[in-house]
């Protein structure tokens, strides 16, 4: 007799945007090792995304090619990474380059100065591809589109800015690795591309005139210009995006109001009017379990830990004289109880007990006993009685 499994619906995943066109401002932005932090990452991971940014935003390298240079050929300046066509370029770098290079290499422990590649791991090896696009993505999700397509968007902003060159097409060949506009993509020969590769300062100079990021590294990432970038950026970070959404993210009014807002720079004074005006309509839909608290903090652009204490400030706002007055009594008759308990009883067997005993009227939650315990300091071993001494 063959047996059928009723399979559960899984929640979708909440689909994420299209990486966005990046200017400017994002790319100056990106440059900085705080926009990469998170909590599963150091300082060596932050400032390797920013020179991994660095070389595909000014230079048109990614990660694949960077993290097989070597640290005799960025020394001697004769890098050379694998271009369009299966040939070798040799990039130019740009200041922003060689500075976010040479901090990253500074701030690498001794252990891991030694080996031969520039960029390496936390372990001093080849780092994986993997880990810059894992690295990507959880950039991406912080500010609510696909990561995996960060690198692309970051060639392309290199390519607009070549596109103001008109006229030697051949060195805009070479800098890009072999990408020219539509317009000529099949007539340029390809023995000019070779040739303006072998003209080196021609290479440096349209770089530093056409690019937006030439110039001392102190101009382009001091605080004017990070000011500029601030007011300027084209996308907010949004401090959670839930995996999967309650359903009625679509059909409540409110929900699909706060879910298609566009937040602006000024996100704190938003954030608060909008708290104002729709915060308790989102905890009476709580309430009712329709909305869970991650789906407040993205709607909010919050952290999920900051919901929780929204719902904490709210419940002892709510609270009757009744509730105060029972929370008193039993944070001052919980630890003696918790001390005086059987002998090997956990306390999840001793919350089971106590919420049983209809004579009791315990109505905390687990969780708030726990809390009430750990304030009393109950954890931990208890004293033993001393044996009565020999007559």
């Amino acid at each position: 007799m063959v047996k059928f499994v009723k399979r559960v619906a899984t929640p979708r995943p909440t689909a994420l945007a299209e990486a966005p066109s990046l200017n400017t401002a994002d790319v100056t932005l990106m440059l900085r090792p705080e926009s990469w932090a998170n909590p599963h990452n150091e300082e060596i991971d932050r400032l390797r995304a920013c020179v991994h940014v660095a070389m595909a935003a000014s230079a048109r390298v990614g990660a694949s090619a960077a993290r097989a240079i070597t640290v005799d050929a960025w020394r001697a300046g004769e890098v050379e990474v694998l271009g369009a066509s299966m040939y070798m370029r040799k990039p130019v770098w740009l200041p922003v380059v060689v500075d976010a290079v040479e901090t990253y290499r500074n701030a690498l422990p001794k252990s891991l100065k030694t080996g031969p590649l520039l960029i390496v791991s936390n372990r001093g090896r080849q780092i994986p591809a993997n880990n810059v696009w894992s690295l990507y993505r959880t950039f991406g999700r912080r500010h609510g589109f696909d990561g995996g397509e960060l690198q692309t968007r970051l060639f392309q902003y290199f390519d607009r800015q070549l596109d103001r060159e008109e006229e030697e097409r051949a060195t805009v060949a070479a800098l890009a690795g072999c990408r020219v506009g539509a317009d000529n993509e099949y007539n340029l020969p390809w023995v000019e591309v070779r040739r303006a590769e072998l003209d080196r300062d021609l290479m440096q100079r349209i770089l530093e005139d056409r690019h937006d990021l030439a110039g001392a590294t102190e101009r382009v990432l001091g605080a004017q210009a990070l000011g500029k970038a601030e007011a300027e950026r084209t996308f907010f970070p949004v401090k959670s995006l839930p995996t999967s959404t309650s359903a009625i993210l679509d059909h409540d009014p409110v929900c699909v109001l706060l879910r298609d807002t566009a937040w602006t720079d000024r996100q704190t004074a938003q954030r608060n009017r909008l708290k104002r005006a729709h915060l308790e309509h989102l905890m009476s839909l709580r309430d009712q379990k329709l909305l869970r608290s991650n789906d407040i903090a993205y709607l909010l652009h919050v952290r999920t830990t900051t919901v929780e204490v929204w719902v904490a400030e709210r419940r002892l706002r709510m609270r009757t004289p009744e509730q105060v007055e029972t929370e008193r009594y039993w944070k001052e008759t919980l630890p003696g109880l918790f001390l005086s308990r059987p002998r090997m009883e956990r306390p999840k067997e001793f919350y089971a007990r106590i919420a049983a005993d209809k004579r009791l009227k315990f109505p905390m939650t687990f969780k708030w006993m726990i809390n009430t315990l750990s304030q009393a300091k109950a954890f931990g071993p208890r004293r033993r009685r001393r044996a009565a001494s020999a007559a």
